[in-house]
């Protein structure tokens, strides 16, 4: 969004205004550091692999073979773990010929165990604060609605990628924007919560609900590119999540719905029914993929 934060879904209450869930500017600011981080790990890498690779070649005569093998193949490697293992192993058993190298090595290990570790804490942190987040809105949901309704659609045909002679939509900055988000967490969470909190969720049937005009039904037969979108038969103009959400609307009111989460309940002979909940991909199959 032009705040910086990324929208992750809609919410269209019956009467209200949209409401909107948006990971904050200040989250997706805290994963592009993480970003950074990672980025400079492995550029130092590469610089220290190739130093490394250089002095073995120069002294391969003077080395011993377990430490020959101990780095074969070492320009094709990968993972930074390894070399950090490697070079712990070393430090307690030092060759005489490794001054002019050791410096080099020992320097890159406790730089890649610093900004690992700052790293790994930080996007912990991070997923830590977009899940809770995603509980408190998916609480919210269920403990002031009486029915949710979710739409079909399924996230993973957005997330393949396009194939090379196609252009992808959304580009790269979308496949990570998705990746961010991570949706499908937070529709689980809205699933559990229902179920905690006695809320009946339905999905509903979508077929290109933002192409779709709810006002007058007319189906753009490209992909609108921009978030906010003139209809080319109508008047109307509409942001396309909202539109999505309208269309969604319309489908629940239609009754060709699946149930995902039925509340507990007390039976006509008194018996208590507990809560059930159905499997996303089985309500997509009782839709027909719809």
């Amino acid at each position: 969004m032009e705040n910086g934060g990324i929208r992750v879904a809609t919410v269209n209450h019956e009467g209200k205004p949209p409401t909107f869930v948006e990971l904050p500017a200040r989250w997706v600011t805290g994963f592009a550091k993480c970003r950074q981080l990672q980025s400079l790990l492995d550029e130092k890498f590469e610089v220290v692999k190739k130093e490394l690779g250089a002095w073995i070649t120069t002294h391969e005569s003077e080395l011993p073979d377990a430490f020959k093998e101990a780095f074969e193949h070492l320009p094709l490697w990968k993972s930074q773990h390894k070399l950090c293992e490697v070079t712990r192993y070393w430090k307690e058993h030092r060759l005489p010929c490794d001054s002019d190298i050791w410096p080099v090595v020992h320097e890159w290990r406790g730089r890649y165990l610093h900004l690992h570790d700052w790293q790994v804490n930080q996007r912990r942190h991070l997923l830590r604060w977009r899940d809770d987040f995603y509980r408190c809105r998916a609480k919210g949901l269920a403990t002031t609605s009486a029915q949710v309704v979710l739409d079909t659609f399924r996230i993973s045909s957005v997330a393949q990628r396009a194939p090379d002679d196609e252009v992808e939509e959304g580009g790269q900055l979308a496949r990570y924007n998705r990746t961010l988000a991570a949706p499908s967490e937070l529709r689980e969470a809205v699933r559990l919560a229902a179920r905690k909190y006695h809320c009946e969720v339905v999905a509903a049937p979508t077929v290109n609900g933002t192409r779709r005009c709810n006002n007058c039904g007319h189906e753009s037969s490209k992909p609108i590119t921009s978030l906010n979108h003139q209809c080319s038969n109508c008047p109307a103009s509409w942001d396309q999540d909202v539109n999505n959400t309208d269309n969604l609307q319309d489908a629940a009111a239609s009754g060709e719905v699946v149930p995902l989460v039925r509340p507990a309940e007390r039976a006509g002979d008194g018996r208590f029914q507990e809560s059930q909940t159905v499997g996303y991909h089985v309500a997509r199959k009782k839709l027909g993929n719809r």
